[in-house]
């Protein structure tokens, strides 16, 4: 790490910092450090130059790096000028050094000018530091620095400024100046100082003012100051005043210096790990490579790396891929405490020793090769990301991690150092949140994973096997990026991939349960998924019969049919005894592909319930998640109740060909439940269009089944009571299915009035009661009474009532000679006679 004042006191590491002709070796002279270093050499050689400068770029972007290289130029040119014998790096460092000093016009055979550097981190006003010669304080900035430019003598000159703690003033530091001749201040870390100073601000303040115009007014004095990027840099409440008011006073004489490009720190990182480079031919080689794939794929990567210029990048950063520093730089370096040169420097060099001890034979260090597993490494990233990432990082890079697992069970994935690992490397440098837009796409994570030689299919499809696996890994408009809280959709799949069937067929039965009290029609009509036909009870009315989904209709022809199996039990059978009235039930039921995919939308529904509701529920969930979670759980909803209407709008209905053989047709057609968006309606709609149920019977309807059904019965040829005649029809498959007893009571009020047969409200054996024929009645005047064959209620009208005698009392009835029983059943439509729309003839 790079410390001015360990330089300055000679304790630096002389294999870096502290030797001038190696920190040289290793640093990259951007075009702004060059600026930096030309202007302040005309200053003090009294050629022109900016009198003071400020430098002022954020954390670890190169601040003090620029102030050891200000400082070993001006104390150590000969060193620099005049490299060891046989070293080529040394000599390349010397030209650099020289061309230099020759465009400012500077001789460093001159006088040498003094320098002082003040370091912000280290002063304070506390401090016991004194002269050697009279022992006066040095607990000032102004007392520091004059000693340091001119000894005891210098002092003097400010001393009464210095021992009071007040600011000197402009005389005082002007004649400061013209005494120590040519000269250097380097202020570090000033924003530090003041922040610490307490009361004495306002003299620091005072000073920094003052003593900026009087370089300005100098002749050969330069003074260089460090200020943070930004207040949120600064630290706490008074370090955000200090810069404020510091940058006010700075910016008065229009005194600033980035020596430290964003563009350009690439090369700076590069340099100090790594050296000249030392086989130009190598590296071209390589480089090269990678410039070719790029330029044979230009749809598989980003736009601009098939470019001549990034072709240089790449030499440039050597063996560093350019997208490491992309990333860093661009997304990384705008996150609060991130520092673009001391962060990115540690980054590296831990994840190349990593490298180094494991062997890694790279040709490029790429996003992929990230150590992540490293704790030294992780531990460069963790601060700086909001919330517990450790999971994520166990996730992405560990052994055991689902990657490692993904790679392990694909051996192409292998083939490649594990195609998962590398890429959710490569996801995770690309999923800082400080960016505008989050995450990186598909071509950049093949531009940090692939290398030359490699297929991108591998790639593809171990990210697609990512994608749908990780937990902590998101794919939002064509991006991907880790996030510290669990991704929900993948939370959703795991839930809805543990879900039973038990589960699920409890929650369609609750859902078609709700579907039906929501609906138009009345529903005590309903039976929904019945275990068995006990479940089903004997009724004299129509009942709509919902089957369960383990009893669904075949898609194919291999496929059996489990509802035509279950409809039959139920319409032949009440548990173990026969059943009565067989005439009311119609049936309702899935096809197997539609139940499959009903079953998929339950599950995601269930899941996402889960998520926000009950035990299992996520806590704290706000802002994004919140409303994801929201909103998926309403879409699963409305899916999941078009995927049960898709589903159950499959109708069956029973019917009877032959009263004299108990073979029975199951007629199966499509409902207009999608039209209605009502599963019951569209079923009942259905039935009546297809004339499988009957809202008006006519007379003539009646009389046919009465003649062929009832008057030819001995017990029943001059009348038939009403409930009898109920239960004939709704007992009998092979008669009209009506809607309801009111639907009977209707047809015969107006059969009575038409003369098609009469009505008794009673017969006492010897004569009707209450006869009416050929006359209107109204629906309210029909009951409990007796349907009268239309001869006898003529005859009775005209003559009066006949002898009836024994054989005609009702005995009971049983009309059809019933044989033994032979179930038959077909997918196919086989309608009823049709005569007239939703009536029968």
């Amino acid at each position: 790490m790079a410390d001015l004042q360990q330089v300055h006191d000679g304790r630096a590491d002389a294999t870096g910092y502290g030797n001038p002709v190696n920190f040289f070796n290793q640093t990259y002279i951007t075009p702004g450090l060059r600026t930096l270093l030309v202007n302040t050499l005309k200053r003090l050689g009294g050629k022109g130059g900016d009198p003071v400068i400020q430098t002022q770029t954020g954390f670890g972007g190169g601040k003090t790096h620029s102030l050891i290289a200000l400082y070993h130029l001006v104390k150590s040119s000969d060193a620099l000028i005049n490299p060891p014998p046989n070293s080529e790096e040394h000599r390349r460092t010397s030209e650099e050094i020289k061309a230099l000093m020759q465009e400012a016009g500077w001789d460093s055979t001159a006088d040498r000018p003094r320098v002082a550097v003040l370091d912000g981190s280290y002063l304070a006003l506390t401090d016991t530091v004194v002269t050697k010669e009279t022992g006066d304080p040095l607990n000032t900035l102004w007392g520091a620095m004059a000693y340091q430019l001119g000894g005891q003598a210098a002092y003097e000159i400010i001393g009464g400024a210095a021992r009071e703690g007040t600011a000197p003033g402009g005389g005082q530091l002007d004649q400061l100046l013209e005494y120590v001749g040519p000269s250097v201040i380097l202020m570090d870390e000033l924003v530090v100082y003041v922040r610490n100073a307490g009361d004495a601000k306002d003299n620091i303040y005072t000073f920094i003012q003052n003593f900026t115009q009087s370089v300005k007014r100098s002749r050969n004095a330069a003074l260089v100051v460090t200020l943070p990027e930004s207040a949120v840099e600064a630290g706490a409440e008074g370090g955000a005043e200090a810069f404020i008011r510091l940058g006010a006073i700075l910016r008065r004489i229009d005194a600033k210096r980035e020596p430290l490009e964003v563009h350009e720190a690439f090369e700076v990182v590069r340099r100090r790990l790594f050296g000249p480079v030392r086989n130009e031919t190598a590296r071209d080689r390589v480089c090269e490579a990678f410039s070719r794939m790029y330029a044979n794929s230009r749809r598989d990567y980003p736009q601009e790396v098939s470019e001549p210029r990034y072709l240089e990048r790449m030499k440039a950063c050597y063996p560093i891929h350019p997208e490491i520093f992309d990333r860093l730089y661009s997304d990384w370096s705008s996150i609060t405490g991130f520092q673009r040169t001391r962060g990115v420097l540690r980054i590296m060099a831990n994840c190349i020793s990593r490298l180094y001890l494991r062997g890694d034979a790279s040709p490029l260090i790429m996003p992929a090769n990230l150590t992540l597993d490293d704790p030294a490494l992780a531990n460069e990233f963790l601060p700086l990301l909001n919330g517990e990432w450790h999971p994520v990082l166990s996730e992405v890079d560990s052994d055991g991690s689902m990657t490692d697992n993904i790679d392990k069970d694909v051996p192409r994935f292998t083939d490649v150092s594990g195609a998962a690992r590398r890429i959710a490397r490569t996801v995770f440098l690309g999923s800082a949140a400080s960016g505008a837009v989050r995450g990186i796409d598909a071509r950049s994570i093949r531009l940090g994973v692939v290398l030359p030689g490699q297929g991108i299919s591998v790639y593809n499809d171990a990210l697609g096997r990512l994608n749908g696996t990780l937990y902590y890994l998101y794919h939002s408009n064509d991006r991907y990026y880790f996030h510290a809280e669990e991704n929900l959709n993948k939370v959703a799949t795991d839930r809805a991939g543990a879900l039973t069937d038990r589960e699920v067929e409890e929650c369609i039965i609750v859902q078609l349960q709700e579907a039906i009290r929501g609906g138009r029609r009345r529903r005590t009509d309903v039976v929904i998924c019945p275990q068995g036909s006990g479940d089903v009870k004997d009724l004299d009315t129509v009942q709509l019969i919902i089957l369960s989904p383990d009893k669904a209709l075949p898609n194919r022809s291999r496929e059996n049919d489990e509802a035509a199996a279950a409809a039959l039990d139920i319409l032949l059978n009440r548990g173990d005894a026969p059943r009565i009235h067989r005439n009311g039930l119609l049936f309702l039921a899935a096809k197997n592909d539609e139940i499959r995919a009903l079953r998929t939308s339950v599950k995601t529904y269930l899941a996402w319930d889960s998520i926000l509701n009950g035990d299992r529920s996520i806590p704290n969930l706000t802002g994004n998640r919140a409303s994801q979670t929201v909103n998926s759980l309403r879409s699963a909803q409305r899916e999941l109740y078009t995927s049960l209407v898709r589903a159950y709008r499959w109708a069956m209905a029973p019917s009877q060909e032959n009263p004299q053989q108990a073979d029975y047709t199951l007629s199966t057609f499509q409902t207009n439940a999608a039209e209605t968006g009502d599963i019951v309606e569209g079923a009942f709609q259905k039935f009546i269009q297809e004339e499988l149920l009957v809202n008006e019977i006519s007379p003539i309807a009646l009389v046919r089944v009465l003649d062929r059904y009832v008057w030819s019965h001995q017990n029943y040829r001059d009348h038939i009571p009403i409930d009898k005649l109920w239960e004939l029809m709704t007992g009998n498959v092979y008669l009209h299915r009506l809607r309801d007893r009111d639907v009977l009571i209707r047809g015969v009020t107006q059969g009575v009035s038409e003369s098609k047969f009469g009505y008794a409200t009673g017969y006492n054996g010897k004569e009707y009661e209450g006869l009416c024929f050929g006359r209107p009645m109204s629906f309210t005047d029909v009951d409990s009474g007796l349907l009268v064959h239309p001869e006898m209620a003529q005859l009775v009208i005209k003559e009066g009532p006949p002898a009836i005698g024994p054989d005609h009392s009702d005995r009971g009835f049983s009309l059809t000679i019933r044989p033994p029983l032979i179930l038959v059943w077909s997918r196919h439509l086989i309608p009823h006679r049709r005569l007239a729309p939703n009536v029968l003839l």
